[in-house]
């Protein structure tokens, strides 16, 4: 995964991911997290995890989340 640029926004990023695999442990619920800032960068997730853009598309992270 590419690291955002700035480094404060990287950091609330990896903050944001640990907060939602903790929230998910222990609620039981699961999430997707989607960012894309114009130029290029994104960054995706489930479940607090990131997922490489090439594993599958946005909108398919979204209907497996909607499946569960």
């Amino acid at each position: 995964m590419k690291k955002h640029p700035d480094k404060e926004v990287d950091l609330a990023i990896t903050r944001l991911c640990d907060a939602l695999c903790e929230y998910e442990r222990n609620s039981g619920r699961n999430s997707v997290l989607i960012l894309r800032e114009e130029g290029g960068w994104s960054f995706r997730a489930m479940g607090g995890k990131p997922v490489a853009p090439e594993a599958c598309t946005d909108s398919a992270m979204i209907n497996l989340l909607g499946r569960e």
